[in-house]
């Protein structure tokens, strides 16, 4: 949550704080990059907490048939994978503020490109002539941030409902009815909102 609240304010911020600004010779100021280092240790520290939590639910037996699968070993590569996540998602947010600094132009090529499309082309060569290339990227960085920002209302809005009703009444609420002989499977959702 770290990641999709505060580094999207934390690069609106960086819009207006001159010392944090990215330069185009130089890109990303070093103060920025302290602070999202301490953004990726805050998250290296959540995951741990939470991989220390999941291990001892686990029983002996469990956590060697885990050990013999090999998933306790795959945990190494994915935090690795989540600190590159944590870098990615910092560079796409900062990206149109690369792009407005530097002054970077749209092409004759991709604007031709968008002329081509058929019905929204023209309309499209419009809007990007207006918005420019950082313009466009902010739209586009807006709408994943949004798209995040949504996720986590409702992956809240889900666990509360799961708090409230419970499993069975999860399923009754969805319209699963489970019989008395098989086992509740839990999907995604609920899975995630434990």
């Amino acid at each position: 949550m770290v990641i999709w609240v505060f580094l999207p304010m934390f690069a609106l911020v960086q819009w207006f704080v001159g010392p944090l600004r990215p330069t185009c010779e130089g890109g990303a100021s070093n103060w920025a990059m302290l602070i999202v280092a301490v953004v990726i240790g805050s998250s290296i520290a959540a995951e741990s907490r939470a991989w220390a939590a999941a291990k001892a639910l686990l029983t002996r037996p469990e956590r060697t048939i885990m050990h013999q699968l090999g998933v306790l070993q795959k945990r190494r590569r994915l935090v690795v994978l989540g600190i590159i996540e944590g870098l990615d998602v910092y560079t796409d947010l900062v990206f149109p503020l690369v792009a407005y600094t530097c002054d970077a132009k749209l092409t004759d090529r991709w604007l031709h490109s968008w002329e081509v499309v058929p019905v929204v082309g023209t309309y499209a060569v419009q809007i990007l002539k207006r918005l420019r290339f950082w313009g466009f990227s902010l739209v586009s960085i807006g709408i994943v941030c949004l798209a995040g920002i949504v996720g986590i209302i409702r992956m809240k809005a889900f666990a509360d409902d799961y708090q409230k009703l419970g499993i069975m009444g999860m399923h009754e609420a969805s319209g699963r009815k489970p019989s008395k002989h098989k086992s509740c499977r839990l999907v995604g959702e609920e899975f995630f909102s434990l």
